[in-house]
């Protein structure tokens, strides 16, 4: 069961996108929320959870086109040992990162890595993602 109930009857419903699938993780709701509304906007079926372990899991068993990693809980740094074994999981997905964070640009390039941050502006996440799309 997904930590937001409202997400998975929209998810169930909408079945495959024609545009892909994205993977929400972020332990802050309304964040979580916002980014999920943005890429289902984008008309991308978006699974949507709160808990790194869960990324990493649902990363082996499901193709993602785009996987946007916000604030995870306490026990997981959002560290680039963290990113690169999801790296390894998924080397074609588009990974972006949401927040502070203390990664040097020479680390987010080496992994392949969007680090974008916050506040979150709607259109700059949406031009972000459009052309790639």
């Amino acid at each position: 069961m997904s930590p937001f109930e409202w997400s998975e009857p929209a998810v169930g419903r909408q079945g495959m996108s024609r545009r892909g699938s994205a993977l929400v993780i972020s332990a802050e709701p309304r964040t979580a929320v916002a980014v999920t509304l943005v890429l289902q906007e984008m008309d991308l079926a978006v699974d949507l959870g709160y808990e790194a372990n869960f990324a990493a899991r649902w990363m082996r068993h499901a193709r993602y086109d785009v996987v946007v990693l916000g604030a995870l809980d306490a026990a997981t740094p959002l560290d680039p040992e963290f990113v690169a074994d999801l790296r390894r999981v998924a080397p074609d997905a588009r990974l972006l990162i949401l927040g502070d964070h203390a990664w040097t640009e020479g680390e987010a390039d080496r992994l392949g890595v969007e680090l974008v941050s916050l506040p979150l502006q709607v259109n700059d996440l949406v031009d972000r993602l459009l052309p790639a799309l």
